[in-house]
Parts: structure tokens; sequence; C-alpha cells
């Protein structure tokens, strides 16, 4: 959901962005407030539609006071916005609300964002600097600390709009997009399967291996004779201990990397409406038949290739970037490095960093013995669905 999107935005990025953007960007000369002479507009005729949301907002004048906090004037650094001393507020012209969005929402969202979460960041910003105000009348911006602070949001700022600058560095060319689609053609071989699913027995009703793998058999061969997957995913479903609809066997187009590894080389080197071994998997049987293939033209997998090469091109960057100036700790000050502490509920890993699957435990790191745990008695379960 784009709500969920921006709701760090809000609560994190404006919290700390938009300290920095009002204390320390150059401000451009208040204008003054605007107050309209306009006559009261007449009361809307109800069979007149409304008009949407984003139109009104764009007919507003870039200099007209979007924000207003009232009762906020005089004192250090008020100018944020523009101020008005007979009135005692201070305001945020749209133009100038509309710069501080541009400076912490991403190009690609802005356009994305709803008209209440515009109004929440509005509200936000409002008591943000209600907040800043009442500081800085305390003078807190001359604490030591505060002053540090700010340095590290300032650095904080700095560094991410590397980090968005070497994304978008990173951008592709289609001369390059071109060349990775040349270079790779089984990347794009695509086939169209169906899929028989022959369920194994669940745990409360076993039954003899021997037999079941004889049953699966048996209509593995009426699928290698040409007999409807359809018909034959009907039968394999007859007699199942925990009743349920049998499964579609349409799978749809399959590219590589969307199989088991076990099963796709084999699965793509089939011709057209041949039938595939039989694959013995944990949950059941499975037989694929294949009904067409073809390569994917570009124009249908450009973005896809697009954002595969950026973030390719990207995390080259930032490894050339971080490898040019390695970082050494002084052992005699920070002790000997050692694994992160594990946070309570995180598991035993940092929360940045994930064990490859295949990776052994480390050697120094000896595994902990198994803890014996106590027979359960088998519950009736319902057949696993066929893996997609």
């Amino acid at each position: 959901m784009l709500t969920h999107k921006f709701s760090q935005l809000s609560a994190i990025i404006l919290l700390w962005s938009l300290v920095a953007l009002a204390q320390e960007s150059p401000k451009p000369a208040a204008p003054p407030p605007i107050k309209s002479t306009a006559p009261e507009p007449a009361a809307p005729n109800p069979e007149t539609p409304a008009a949407k949301p984003e139109a009104a907002a764009a007919a507003v004048p870039a200099g007209a006071p979007v924000i207003t906090i009232k009762n906020m004037c005089g004192g250090p650094q008020v100018d944020v916005g523009s101020t008005s001393s007979q009135e005692c507020a201070t305001t945020i012209s749209k133009e100038q609300f509309e710069q501080l969005i541009n400076a912490v929402v991403p190009k690609a969202r802005r356009t994305e964002m709803p008209n209440n979460m515009k109004q929440n960041m509005a509200r936000q910003l409002g008591q943000l600097l209600v907040m800043v105000h009442a500081a800085e009348q305390r003078g807190l911006e001359k604490d030591p600390e505060v002053q540090q602070r700010l340095k590290i949001q300032r650095d904080s700022a700095l560094a991410q709009a590397l980090n968005v600058k070497l994304q978008e560095d990173a951008t592709p060319s289609d001369a390059e997009i071109d060349k990775y689609y040349k270079d790779n053609p089984s990347a794009f071989e695509e086939v169209t399967l169906q899929r028989l699913f022959i369920p194994k027995a669940v745990a409360s009703k076993p039954v003899d291996g021997t037999t079941e793998k004889a049953a699966a058999e048996k209509l593995h061969a009426r699928a290698v004779a040409g007999e409807d997957f359809d018909k034959l995913q009907k039968a394999a479903y007859v007699g199942n201990a925990n009743p349920q609809a049998a499964p579609n066997t349409q799978m749809g187009g399959r590219r590589r990397g969307g199989l088991p590894p076990d099963q796709e080389t084999a699965v793509f080197a089939l011709k057209q409406g041949g039938v595939s071994e039989l694959y013995d998997t944990p949950g059941g049987y499975t037989v694929y038949k294949l009904i067409g293939k073809r390569t994917v033209p570009l124009a249908e997998t450009k973005d896809e290739i697009s954002r595969k090469l950026q973030q390719q091109k990207f995390k080259d960057a930032m490894t050339a970037l971080t490898g040019s100036a390695p970082i050494t700790l002084n052992e005699a000050y920070f002790g000997k490095e050692e694994a992160m502490p594990v946070m309570p509920g995180m598991g035993s890993m940092p929360m940045n960093v994930r064990r490859m699957p295949d990776q052994p435990p480390s050697a120094a790191t000896p595994a902990p013995p198994a803890t014996p745990k106590k027979p359960v008695k088998p519950k009736t379960q319902t057949p696993p669905p066929p893996p997609q």
C-alpha cells in the first residue's frame, strides 16, 4: 500500500531531514502573507461535480499560504516561511511546502502521493516547526550534543543523496539492455506447461509406498499415451483421505528459474506435446506436459533487464567506493572485533546479515546440541498443494 510506503517518510525522514533543511538551507526572502480579496465563493451547485483534489491544488498560487501556524512569531529563525506580526502567525507557502516534499520524496513517488498523506505531512511539519521554534527560544541549538546530532543529520543526508545519485547513474542505456538480451538468450526462453500433481497420503493415513508409487506410474503412463491432463488430475484426487478440489493443471508460461532445479533442464528440453518423467517430491508426484515454447521479446522484458542491470551496476559502484577506503579499528580501544550481539527475537544473525542456506556454521562457533523433542501424535493433515 502506498500509505504504508510513506509512513516512515513522515515519521522519520521528515523529522530528520526537515530540521536540517529549515535551519541550514539558504532561505529566500520571505514573501508577505497573501490575503485573499476575492468575495466569498457561492455555495456549490449540488448538480455540479466537485473538482478533483489534484486540479484544485494546481489552481492554488505558488505564493499562497498552505500551512498556517498561529501564535508563533518572533524569536530566532522564525523565517522558515513568512511571518505576520499583526496576526502573530507563521505561514508556509505552496511553493515552500512543495520544495520540502521534493527534498524528501523520491521523484518516482511524488505523483503517487495520496491527498491524505500530504495533509499528514503538512500537520507533522507544522508540529515539527512549533517544537523547533520552542527549542531555539530555549537556546538548545547551542548544546554541544545537539550540534553533534545536527552534524550527523547533515552527513546522513549527504550519504543518502550520494546513494540516490549512484542509483541514477546506474541506469543502463538502451545499448546495454540490448546487449544483455542478446548475450543471454537462454534467460528469455519460456515454456507453457500443464502439470499433473498426484498427492501422497497424509501422515494420518499411511499407505504402502510401493503401492502409492505404482498408482502414480499408471497415471504417468496414461499421460504419456496422450490422455487429457484435466481428466487425469481429477482421477489423481479420487479417494483422497482428505477430499479437496483438484488443482488447475494450467501453469502458464515459465522461464528458467521458475521450476525446481532438478526438473528444469529436462522440462525445457521437451518438444511440443512432450511429457516429462515422473518426479518424486515430498508432497506428491509431478508430471509436466509442454504445450508451447517461445523466446520472450525484448519489448516485454526491457524493464526487467533494466532493473537487473541497474541493481548490479549500483552494487558494483558501492563495492568500488567502499573498497577504495578500507576501515580498520584500533583494537587497543575497541577490543577484538566480534559478532554483533543478538537482539531478543532477532535470531542468531544481525538484522542486516543473513547466512546463505548452503553456508555451514563457522568452525569457531560449534553448533549447539540438538534438543530432543517429545514424540507428537500425528494429526490429520490436508495434502499439501502442488508446488507453484
